[in-house]
């Protein structure tokens, strides 16, 4: 199944311990290997966080790649399908609600 995952830094603290939870942060990405492929991950450009797109069929290996940062981010998950997926399921619910009367 493919996931997006959006993260965001978690709010509160001073400056000084927001730049340290940073560095730890690049320390500890400096080492991680994801557990689940990700075929896209990019930063929102006013640096308050980012999106990750991966597929996994194990929400064991996504649990354990969040936990490894829990303590610095805030999380939402969502399962997604691509479009040409979903057009076909949303046009069958479509077609399913028009046939009541």
């Amino acid at each position: 199944m493919k996931f997006v995952l959006a993260y965001t830094f978690h709010p509160g603290g001073s400056s000084a311990e927001f730049e340290e939870t940073e560095k730890r942060s690049m320390q500890i990405l400096g080492k991680w290997q994801p557990s689940v492929q990700v075929s896209e991950w990019v930063d929102r450009l006013d640096g308050n966080g980012g999106f990750a797109v991966f597929e996994a069929d194990d929400p064991a290996l996504i649990m354990k790649d969040i936990a490894v940062w829990a303590p610095f981010l805030h999380f939402d998950l969502y399962p997604v399908l691509d479009v040409g997926e979903a057009t076909p399921v949303q046009q069958e619910a479509m077609d399913f609600r028009d046939g009541i009367s």
